[in-house]
């Protein structure tokens, strides 16, 4: 949640936040984010409203690993790093779990 700045209701009528009430030409401390989107044209900031920053995802990091569900050697699972998780269904043979990582960059 963004920082909580200080906004003038400016439009007819009033606005219920929880127990508060607010009356045209009021002052409201209230993040962004706490005023619905149909209500902001309501309200003027009276600070600089803070950006929003694009998140950055993280792109995920696929690992060719030994099969445990098919121990004996020869077969592989594509693990994705960050949650463990196993992207293919079945155990696969070397070549094909390369392919598959392949497709899924």
């Amino acid at each position: 949640m963004s920082k909580a700045i200080r906004w003038r209701k400016v439009g007819g009528g009033s606005f219920r936040m929880g127990a508060t009430v607010v009356q045209k030409g009021e002052i409201l401390v209230a993040a962004k984010e706490e005023i619905p989107a149909a209500f902001r044209m309501s309200f003027v900031p009276l600070e600089d409203v803070p950006e929003e920053g694009e998140e950055k995802v993280a792109s995920p990091v696929f690992a060719v690993v030994p099969s445990e569900r098919r121990p004996g050697g020869g077969w592989f699972e594509v693990l994705e790093k960050t949650s463990g998780k196993i992207m293919n269904e079945n155990s696969l043979r070397k070549k094909k779990a390369e392919a598959l990582v392949e497709e899924l960059i």
